[in-house]
């Protein structure tokens, strides 16, 4: 019972990047998962071995954020090129996922 209250959570903060949300660009311009919901995008950190995501030929976010907190994650932006880093100390050992918003 204690991973379907994970499991509950997870969906309470984090369910909008999966219902009702599209796939992404992913593996084409990304290399985690990313879905996809009118101009957020969803970047999903499934493993903890994957510390930084790397998305290519975008615009510069207006906003990236943590979904589980709300928080802001600092990202790097250069040349169409985005890096976005999820240091272990913030993981949560689940799928972390990093809403990107482009305006």
């Amino acid at each position: 019972y204690a991973r379907l209250s994970e499991l509950k959570a997870w969906v309470g903060h984090s369910g909008e990047s999966v219902f009702g949300a599209d796939g992404g660009p992913w593996p084409e311009q990304s290399n985690v998962p990313v879905t996809v919901r009118a101009d957020t995008w969803y970047l999903h950190f499934t493993s903890a071995k994957i510390q930084d995501a790397r998305v290519t030929h975008v615009k510069r976010p207006a906003e990236v954020k943590l979904q589980r907190t709300g928080e802001p994650v600092p990202f790097s932006y250069k040349k169409d090129n985005l890096t976005i880093s999820l240091p272990t100390s913030i993981r949560s050992g689940l799928d972390d996922v990093v809403a990107v918003t482009w305006s």
